[in-house]
């Protein structure tokens, strides 16, 4: 008697757990587009993703002479404020920023 009555509450907790689970998902089951993935039909082959990471990542707009100004600026602005406001071994600090500016 004792494993039908436990059995009994595993399904209870299971059937509680189901339907809490079921209402948190109900508001996203309406959302459309931006927030899933669109539907795509049966007939319809999807190409492969391509990736832009790793060997396949694009660096010709990084070349370009307003992608290296822009890094510039926030290299030598907010992180290197950011660098020296850190707290860290004072001895070790400025040959950590000096190693950094030569990499540039």
């Amino acid at each position: 008697m004792a494993s039908k009555t436990n059995l009994r509450r595993a399904q209870r907790a299971t059937a509680a757990v189901e339907q809490a689970v079921s209402a948190a998902v109900r508001p996203l089951r309406n959302f459309g587009f931006p927030y899933r993935a669109p539907t795509i039909p049966r007939h319809v082959e999807i190409p492969p993703e391509i990736s832009g990471l790793g060997a396949h990542y694009d660096t010709e707009w990084a070349r370009r002479p307003l992608a290296t100004a822009v890094r510039t600026v926030i290299t030598e602005g907010p992180i290197r404020l950011a660098a020296r406001k850190c707290p860290g071994d004072p001895v070790l600090r400025p040959s950590i920023l000096s190693s950094a500016k030569t990499w540039m």
